[in-house]
């Protein structure tokens, strides 16, 4: 089975299996190996259908599509099984099912066999104690079924442990397609139709393309066989066991062309034909049964056999068929001795050139020709001996005519003769091509030879060609003597090109020693008869001769041009008279050409005739006259089919130059195609409507679609020239267009050709109405009578006209055409997510892949097998660009804007598939709407001002027509839609309104006739949107109606017909489909209320539809769903009816049938006594009243009646304003409040009803005022508090409050606490550190290794940190406890709540997280949420969760993580499932995202040394394994430090490696960083030693080791940082000019001599600014430290400066910082811009100082 199938599938029991196609299978054989006797088959059932399926999941799980074929019972043991069908099954697809088995029940319950290491296992648990496998997978696969342990297939391979079953089929393919049941699979079909066309047509043309190359080789084949034939006779002396074959080339490459590549490619032509015939058949059965439903098929479509006219053998066969068999030269009988071959043919030759000799000479050649020596040659040699012997037998005899006028004549008719005789049938038809092969390459031969019988020898070409011509029907007539002679005269035609550079450009005419002139010709019927008056010389004597070329004309006198111009004159009046009896050249009829032109057996014949006529076309008066003839043979195109291929080549190239094309177009070319075109498709009709087959050629496209495509690129090269176009366009799109609608009719003459013809002529059609705006109209007009001349019952034409229509008058956005989808899972979700999308790419066009993204993760759960998901759309999520896109949107659309616009036209769009929250929060951005164009106003009558055409050219009447005749919904569906929505758009202007209105068009009963129908067909979503876009036309044109005059009015509602249409509406309103649909009920409602406007009886029969549900106090006691939905319908009513003069008729009906007073007195008998409730809404009678079932619909009603109708105003407002007033403070789930307040603003139009309502109001103002006023007095005197007589609030005593505390230095990220609350817990930052070299600019061959830190400044308690890294692994045990242990089997849901606030810019805000599960059978029991979430790192909408919720803190937890299944103790392996995160990516959660690897301790007053050392052990951990970096100590801070500074003096990024932290967070930094050197350098009191250092630094003299040091690493910028640490502020002061100096000269030093120092300092002249501004700032940078952040550091002695510093640091956090603020606003508004070194020592304070210096 392995060979027929292409895919399967498999469950438990039953193996499913996709065939290659159709085949009919006659028998089955099923042998079985490797049987166990554990478990055996018992039963087997065979299912078939034959239906073809894009993957073979679509027929899994459904029992309906499969046909039961066999059911076969083994024995037990049995291990084969033959399986016939006394009537073979057509299938596709077969079923195998297992349904029952013999089973050893003790045998297989107690010991299984591991995969793995195939040990014996108990069956319980099924766990191999030696490797720890589970025994219940499949061995083969190890794919696990938790449904069924033990399976007899998996359900993944179909491997079967239990036997091995192979089966084998009997069958053949066959030719089956799928049956047509419905329109969806008609489409189906007619896309299959159109793919096979396509192939055929590839396949049909590379058949076709093997036939020139059959041809050359059959010819060649042909002439080696008759010259070896003939002349090499058999050898006498020739042994049977010496001979040996030797095949011809020509007839190898012949087999294997022939046999090959034709027979393979027309077998599967073939195959492809029927598959098409069978699918037509198919079509046109569904059709007619569409049409004629009623009726059984007597005169059905007519049967064809599967070859009776289709597989036709090609051309070519028949020409191998007509070749002869070698004929062998008569051997003679008797030998004579010294007589052989070789000495005969030598005598031959020899005797041969001595003839040749002779016959140079004159007299000899004339003796020669006396002694009949031409009559010997011609019978005698020309046809034997080899092939150099025969072509001197020709050349003898051409030497022996030459000249000679008796002997060419003699020769001429011995040839005649002998060619004649052989055409009249004395030679079979079989022998005719090697009868006059020889003569005619004697004919070819004598005419290339020139001399002065030239004309007797073409004299003799044209007669045999004429007498040839009336066999021309035979191929073997055309191949061996039409042929031969038209090349001959082509030859003779065609001139030689010109040799030398002169005469190389120049024309054919230039070069003649003739000059043409009219009316001089030579009649060839005479010619031929050798009428001395018709001949050459008669003729060239008449022939004036071409006069020199002169290079310059000496200007004439007046009197010389007069004397030419009267030369002339009267030389062309006697020139006309002499010429008067001669016939002028008209090539009109010219029978033998169209026979040659057309002929379909020899392709060479067509193009030597072309070639000929192209070359006779090279003088333009001759071109002018063929163009004429071959114009009037466009009429043989339909006939000849593809045989005309070299006419229409020839055509084309002649008509290529602008004027011909003008000169034809102006002669009536473009009229004579389009009626060409126009007969050809009547034709087609003809085809389609009698007749089902068709031949090869043409179900390949080239016979009638040949024809018919070569007419319309024809016609369509004519309009390519403009001027033509402009010019005839108006009389051609007429034609045109009624092409394109007939050819989209066709459906069984549908060919590949007819497709390409209908997208030629639509191209036409857009080009020829795409022009201003009246030939736009007028196109419109013609749309309109194309659309009168097709039968009403057509409803399948029109509609292209009626889509133009539209498009016209409101062009959409071009659709997309066909695109792919590539379907892909997440490479990080393949041990999750089972199956795969096998037939990547997948078309756009293919069913389940549209029109929204939901249909395309539907396709993936069905083809994948994911059941659970396919209802879900929470549960998958799909990306196109690393984008989530949105469920809801259309797959065409985000083709076009998420795939195209971002680069990927051209390439199949990958979709990815994923669970969503399988791997942790997902990131990508999530696309849940595309960009959609703003809505401003727009002007309708300017946007849509085309449709004012169809007010003039009576097209609304049209439509109309064509919408009154449809009578089937279904059949006609997309007729109906393109006319509502062309009606939609009609309507958007007042001009077509006016003219719908009018009574004589009756729009109104049409379009409730049509609705009628709409509302009484299926109802599914395409009829709720066409029943919905017919309301809307016809509540646009009944609202237009209605603002008319109420007498006009009424004039056209007699239009509308009787009471019937208010009544078959009125029930249609309790139909399914339209209760349903909210939208398609307002639009009815609101039609019925404009049917009824002032007609009484209407009225009446609308309102007595109402009235069993006017009782509310019944409706109260009981009523059912009906009734509801009677009284929803009433308020709706009330509400659409319009509001104006016409609209009140109803309203005033309504009014006095009692409805409005029935609602009051309602009100008034319920509504509880205001008195008694004293105002309070939330009282027992209240709630009662509030809860009264008809409450609601009261108010809707009166709503609706009282909006501008002053007599309801004035009734309600009479007694119900002060209930209706309490009603609208009442806050109810029935929203009572809302529509009591909709009621009361709806009476506010009535000025005594406002001040009546406003009064009401104000009273009850006043009293809620009061009742505030008492209660606050009450609340403020239970806090001890009151008002005194201003308003103001006091205290009555003082009241201690207690001190709320409130952190206000550092705080944790996680716990919001600091060392207010948390005095003893340490605080870190998080940093990020990286490797680095200290210097730069360092000479030594091996750089100082340091690193460099920033910061985002996000501080968090150290606890905090390591309790958040461990709890990140398993966080689903902190879900699990935090939601009680509640343990279900579906994942979580995690939403991230928004902070209320943010503090302050570097503490972020509190993340919260929600954990959501979905649980349906709790839904009951649990509260709804509703909250504006952050879900997947978009921000979302509110939404409405119903489930278990739980917020969290992200110090508890990070993220929500899977729960287990108490049902099937399934454990699930959370750790496999989330991102496996280390310590800093959970980190980075907490530093807002930002890349951390460190965590710097700060320590704080109450915090004991020991913890805050063990902290900085762990820093400097972080660093070595972060840097590689061993030695940290004090140094390598300090150079930290400084590459710090250095950064914000050099204006460098800060955030390049983290992807956050700026400069406020970095500085908020420095301090920390000097307190982390200062504790190093007072632990290990290294103070004194480095003061000594940087004492000795600064006392150095100024030589050339201040240049050598700026090279260091611990060069200037070092011992500045170093300063801070170690020198107090006035010690800076004093030494800060030292420091300036050195860092001037190093920046001098490094700009001038980057490489490294010199022994002097070559350059001392100063440079810009910009050279020592970075280390200018630097300086600024130390220097505002101190001002900013150490100013307030006091000291008694400098060696006390580093302790002293650093308790300040540790106790003064909040202090630093607002002092690094002040910090950055020094660097950022005084330093960076500076621009000068004189504004830097300014704002640096160093002016006094250098001026005393």
């Amino acid at each position: 089975m392995f060979f027929f199938q292409i895919d399967s599938k498999f469950t438990t029991t039953t193996q499913i299996v996709k065939l290659v196609g159709s085949h009919t299978i006659s028998k089955i054989t099923l042998r079985i190996g490797d049987l166990k006797r554990t478990k055996m088959v018992r039963t087997i059932n065979i299912f078939y259908n034959n239906r073809s399926v894009q993957a073979v999941v679509e027929l899994k799980n459904k029992p309906a599509m499969w046909h039961k074929a066999k059911k076969v019972t083994l024995a037990s043991g049995q291990t084969e099984v033959k399986m016939e069908f006394p009537l073979p099954i057509v299938a596709c697809n077969l079923m195998i099912e297992y349904s029952d088995f013999y089973e050893n029940i003790q045998a297989s319950s107690e010991t299984l066999q591991c995969p793995r290491c195939s040990a014996s296992v108990p069956a319980n648990p099924g766990v191999c104690a030696n490797c720890g496998e589970n025994v219940f997978q499949c061995h083969k696969c190890r794919a696990i079924n938790y449904d069924e342990k033990d399976p007899f297939l998996c359900h993944a391979c179909g491997f079967c442990k239990y036997a091995k079953f192979d089966y084998t089929l009997l069958g053949r393919p066959c030719c089956a397609v799928d049956p047509i049941e419905s329109d969806e699979d008609r489409k189906k079909t007619v896309a299959t139709i159109n793919t096979l066309l396509e192939k055929a047509d590839r396949v049909y043309k590379q058949l076709i393309g093997n036939k020139p190359t059959l041809e050359l080789l059959l010819l060649k084949i042909s002439e080696h066989r008759l010259d070896r034939g003939m002349d090499e006779g058999i050898p006498p002396n020739n042994s049977a066991g010496g001979s040996s074959t030797q095949v011809n080339r020509a007839i190898q490459l012949l087999a294997q062309r022939y046999c090959g590549e034709c027979k393979g490619s027309f077998e599967e032509l073939s195959k492809i034909i029927q598959r098409v015939l069978a699918c037509r058949r198919e079509l046109v059965a569904y059709d007619r049964n569409q049409r004629d439903q009623g009726m059984t098929p007597g005169g059905g479509v007519p049967r064809v056999s599967g070859s009776g006219t289709l597989l036709t053998s090609p051309a070519s066969t028949s020409s191998l068929d007509t070749i002869a068999p070698p004929q062998s030269l008569p051997v003679a009988t008797q030998t004579h001795p010294g007589r052989c071959y070789g000495c005969a043919s030598s005598a031959t030759e020899h005797c041969l050139t001595l003839l040749r000799a002779l016959a140079s000479h004159a007299v000899s050649r004339q003796i020669l020709c006396t002694r009949g020596l031409i009559a010997e040659l011609l019978e005698h040699n020309l046809r034997r001996g080899v092939v150099q012997v025969q072509e001197e037998v020709r050349q003898l005899l051409c030497l022996l005519t030459r000249d000679n006028p008796k002997a060419t004549e003699d020769l001429r008719s011995l040839l005649m003769d002998r060619i004649a005789l052989t055409l009249r049938g004395h030679v079979s038809t079989s022998d005719l091509a090697f009868a006059v092969r020889h003569e005619m390459a004697l004919l070819a031969a004598m005419v290339q030879k020139e001399d002065s019988c030239w004309e007797q020898k073409l004299r003799c070409v044209m007669q045999l060609f004429l007498m040839a011509c009336k066999d021309s029907r035979l191929p073997v007539v055309m191949q061996s003597i039409i042929l031969p002679c038209l090349k001959i005269l082509h030859n003779l035609i065609k001139p030689e090109q010109p040799v030398s550079k002169q005469n190389k450009d120049k024309a054919v005419d230039a070069l003649s020693t003739i000059r043409p002139a009219e009316g001089i010709r030579v009649d060839v019927t005479k010619w031929l008869q050798g009428d001395a008056k018709h001949s050459y010389n008669r003729w060239r004597v008449h022939m004036p001769s071409r006069g020199a070329d002169t290079t310059a004309i000496k200007p004439l006198k007046k009197e010389e041009v007069r004397a030419l111009y009267l030369m002339e004159k009267y030389g062309n009046r006697w020139r006309n008279k002499t010429l008067r009896g001669i016939v002028p050249l008209r090539l009109t009829d010219a029978a033998w050409l169209k026979q040659v032109l057309f002929n379909p057996s020899s392709r060479l014949a067509r193009q030597v005739a072309c070639n000929m006529l192209e070359s006779l076309c090279q003088v333009p008066a001759r071109k002018k006259e063929v163009l004429d003839l071959l114009t009037g043979f466009l009429s043989e195109l339909g006939p000849a089919g593809e045989s005309a291929a070299e006419f229409l080549a020839l055509y084309q190239s002649l008509v290529q130059q602008t004027p011909w094309k003008q000169y034809l177009a102006v002669r009536g070319v473009l009229l004579h195609l389009a009626d060409l075109v126009t007969r050809e498709i009547q034709e087609l009709h003809q085809l389609e409507d009698t007749t089902l087959t068709s031949d090869l050629a043409q179900v390949c496209s080239y016979v009638e679609g040949y024809a018919l495509k070569m007419l319309t690129e024809l016609l369509a090269s004519f309009l390519d020239q403009e001027s033509i176009k402009q010019h005839y366009k108006g009389r051609l799109v007429g034609a045109v267009l009624n092409g394109y609608l007939s050819l989209r009719r066709l459906v069984v003459q549908r060919t590949r050709l007819i497709d390409e013809t209908q997208e030629k002529l639509l191209e036409l059609l857009e080009e020829m109405t795409s022009g201003t705006e009246e030939e736009t109209k007028a196109f419109m007009a013609i749309c309109i009578e194309t659309v009168q001349k097709y039968s009403p019952q057509d409803v399948r034409t029109p509609v292209f006209i009626f889509e133009r229509l539209c498009s016209i008058i409101y062009p959409e956005e071009n659709d997309v055409g066909e695109f792919f989808l590539t379907l892909e899972k997440d490479p990080q979700q393949e041990d999750f997510l089972q199956g795969r999308m096998l037939g990547n790419p997948y078309s756009s066009t293919e069913p389940g892949l549209g029109p929204l993204m939901r249909d395309v993760k539907n396709k993936i759960c069905q083809d994948c097998e994911l059941v659970a998901l396919l209802e879900d759309d929470n549960g998958m999520e799909l990306l196109v660009n690393n984008k989530i896109i949105s469920l809801d949107l259309p797959v065409r659309e985000v083709y076009k804007k998420v795939w195209v616009s971002e680069g990927g036209e051209g390439d199949a769009m990958r979709v990815v598939y994923r669970m969503r929250g399988l791997l942790g929060d997902a990131t990508e951005e999530f696309v849940e709407t595309l960009d959609a164009k703003s809505e401003q106003e727009v002007n309708n009558e300017e946007v849509y001002k085309m449709a004012n055409v169809m007010a003039d050219c009576k097209g609304l009447q049209i439509m109309l027509d064509r919408l009154s005749a449809i009578k089937d919904i279904a059949r006609a569906r997309p007729l109906l839609q393109v006319l509502l929505k062309l009606f939609r758009l009609c309507v958007k202007v007042q001009r077509n309104q006016e003219v719908l209105i009018q009574s004589q068009l009756g729009a109104i009963s049409v379009f409730l006739g049509i609705l009628q129908l709409c509302l009484a067909g299926e109802s599914d979503a395409s009829q709720g949107t066409v029943t919905e876009q017919l309301l809307d036309i016809m509540e646009t044109i009944l609202s237009k109606a209605a603002s008319q005059p109420l007498e006009t009015f009424l004039s056209y509602s007699q239009t509308f017909g009787g009471p019937e249409h208010v009544h078959a509406l009125l029930t249609c309103t309790t139909a399914a489909g339209v209760r349903g649909n909210a939208s398609v009920l307002l639009h009815l409602t609101k039609v019925l209320a404009a049917l009824t406007y002032g007609n009484a009886e209407k009225m009446a029969l609308l309102c007595d539809h109402f009235k069993v549900v006017t009782d509310f106090n019944k409706f109260d006691f009981e009523h059912t769903p009906d009734d509801e939905q009677k009284l929803e319908l009433l308020c709706v009513l009330a509400t659409v009816i319009e509001r104006n003069a016409i609209g009140n008729t109803l309203k005033d009906h309504i009014i006095s049938l009692g409805f409005v007073s029935q609602a009051l007195d309602y009100v008034s008998l319920h509504a509880p006594s205001l008195e008694q409730t004293q105002s309070r809404t939330d009282s027992d009678d209240w709630k009662e009243f509030i809860s009264k079932p008809a409450l609601k619909y009261i108010l809707r009603f009166l709503t609706g009646l009282a909006t501008e109708h002053e007599p309801t105003q004035l009734a309600v407002s009479a007694q119900c304003i002060p209930t209706i007033h309490q009603l609208e403070q009442v806050s109810s789930d029935e929203h009572v409040g809302s529509l009591a307040e909709n009621l009361l603003e709806a009476l506010r139009a009535h000025p005594q009803v406002a001040s009546r309502i406003e009064e009401v109001r104000e009273e009850t103002r006043a009293v809620k005022k009061r009742l505030a006023m008492a209660m606050r007095e009450k609340q403020l005197g239970a806090l001890g508090m009151r008002t005194n007589e201003k308003g103001q609030v006091t205290a009555k005593s003082t009241l201690l409050m207690e001190d709320l505390g409130e952190e206000t230095g550092l705080v944790c990220v996680i716990c919001r606490e600091g060392y207010k609350f948390q005095p003893t817990k340490v605080l870190g930052v998080y940093t990020f550190t990286k490797r680095c070299n200290v210097e730069e600019f360092e000479t030594k061959p091996r750089k100082t290794v340091g690193y460099s830190t920033v910061t985002h400044f996000n501080v968090v308690h150290v606890d905090c940190h390591m309790s958040a890294v461990r709890e990140s692994p398993s966080e689903d045990s902190g879900a699990s406890q935090l939601v009680s242990s509640i343990r279900i089997c579906v994942p979580p849901y995690l939403f991230r709540i928004p902070p209320r606030k943010r503090v302050s810019m570097m503490e972020p805000p509190p993340l919260l997280y929600a954990y959501y599960f979905p649980q349906p059978r709790l839904q009951s029991h649990i509260p709804k949420y509703k909250s504006t979430y952050r879900f997947f790192g978009k921000t979302r909408s509110s939404v409405s969760c119903l489930g278990i919720l739980a917020v969290i803190s992200t110090c508890q937890f990070c993220r929500a993580a899977w729960a287990d299944n108490t049902k099937q103790n399934l454990s699930v392996d959370c750790s496999r499932l989330a991102r496996a995160r280390d310590e800093w990516e959970s980190a980075a959660l907490q530093n807002a995202n930002t890349k951390c690897n460190g965590l710097l301790p700060l320590w704080g007053p109450q915090v004991p040394e020991s913890a805050f050392a063990s902290c900085l052990a762990r820093h400097n951990t972080y660093l070595q394994e972060c840097t590689g970096h061993r030695d940290i100590n004090y140094s390598s801070t300090v150079h930290d430090l400084k590459l710090l500074l250095l950064r914000f003096a050099t204006e460098k990024s800060f955030h390049d490696d983290t992807g956050g932290g700026g400069p406020q967070s970095n500085m908020h930094m420095i301090p920390y960083l000097i307190h982390m050197a200062l504790y190093v350098i007072n632990t290990t009191r290294s103070g004194p030693r480095e003061d000594k250092n940087l004492t000795s630094y600064l006392d150095s003299p100024g030589t050339d080791k201040w240049v050598e040091s700026c090279y260091d690493a611990e060069g200037p910028l070092y011992w500045s940082v170093l300063s801070l640490l170690l020198h107090p502020p006035s010690r800076w002061a004093r030494a800060r000019l030292t420091h300036l100096r050195r860092l001037v000269v190093l920046a001098h030093a490094r700009h001038c001599q980057p490489a490294g120092p010199t022994q002097k300092l070559l350059d001392t002249s100063p440079r810009d600014y910009a050279v020592y501004k970075s280390y200018l700032v630097f300086f600024g940078l130390v220097d505002a430290v101190y001002a900013n952040c150490l100013k307030k550091v006091s000291v008694a002695s400098d060696d006390q400066w580093p302790s002293t510093l650093a308790d300040y640091i540790r106790h003064n956090d909040e202090a630093l910082l607002k002092a690094s603020e002040r910090l950055l606003a020094t660097y950022r508004e005084e330093l960076l811009p500076c621009t000068s070194f004189e504004e830097f020592c300014d704002v640096t304070g160093l002016c006094d100082n250098i001026r005393v210096l």
